[in-house]
């Protein structure tokens, strides 16, 4: 069935905004994390998980976060040593990060540690929040203007959507590729793959709710792409 009026094409067209457009406002006013911070956060995020000395987390899964055992079951068989917990909020390690890595905060501080933002939202650039190494990946996260939730928000659908988050992701992958290769590397290492795939063979997939989890377990845990940028 082809949609024949879409209601973010039909704003574009009416304030004579273009694609590339947006993409210059989210350029100019997305707040990244500094530089130094990110590649700190990054090498100290990947000993956590190895050494399992302190927690990582995971967004809960399923209605009530009632399915997160179910990750946990997994983290445990396939990556021993990590110490997994569920975030609190859903959302509270990524803000508590991005805050640290921009010195930005939405709220205000009684310290004055970090400058007040508002209208603004954390957002995941390349999703994938039940996956331990990029819930709290600092390449992964940054604060992003609110006005520009309709094209990067999971409620959105059409091709407007589609090309600018396509943009957004590139412009993201050029700036954190040595961090997304270095993620690349771990999700393809095929003792990794080899352990995964052992731990999802015993279970049941002929549970539909099982059949779901194995689904979002292989997304979350494949590699970011250049060429499937956009559909993250």
């Amino acid at each position: 069935m082809t949609i024949k009026k879409d209601a973010y094409e039909e704003f574009m067209n009416e304030f004579k905004i273009e694609p590339k457009d947006l993409l210059g406002y989210a350029q100019k006013y997305t707040i990244y994390g500094d530089d130094s911070k990110v590649e700190e956060e990054w090498d100290k995020l990947k000993v956590r998980i190895e050494n399992g000395v302190s927690p990582v987390y995971i967004r809960g899964y399923g209605r009530d976060a009632k399915g997160t055992n179910l990750f946990k079951d997994f983290y445990q068989s396939v990556l021993k040593k990590a110490n997994i917990e569920k975030d609190s909020s859903n959302n509270a390690n990524p803000t508590k990060l991005i805050k640290e890595l921009t010195g930005y905060s939405k709220q205000v501080t009684k310290s004055g540690k970090f400058k007040q933002i508002q209208n603004y939202q954390i957002s995941h650039i390349f999703g994938k929040t039940k996956n331990i190494y990029t819930f709290t990946a600092p390449w992964n996260i940054v604060y992003m203007p609110k006005i520009l939730d309709p094209l990067t928000g999971h409620e959105s659908r059409g091709t407007m959507k589609n090309e600018f988050k396509k943009m957004f992701q590139e412009e993201a992958y050029d700036r954190f590729e040595k961090y997304i290769k270095e993620y690349n590397k771990i999700v393809t290492d095929e003792e990794f793959i080899l352990a995964k795939d052992k731990y999802l063979s015993t279970l049941d997939n002929s549970d539909s709710g099982i059949k779901k989890f194995i689904q979002i377990i292989n997304e979350e845990f494949s590699p970011i792409l250049k060429d499937k940028l956009g559909t993250y």
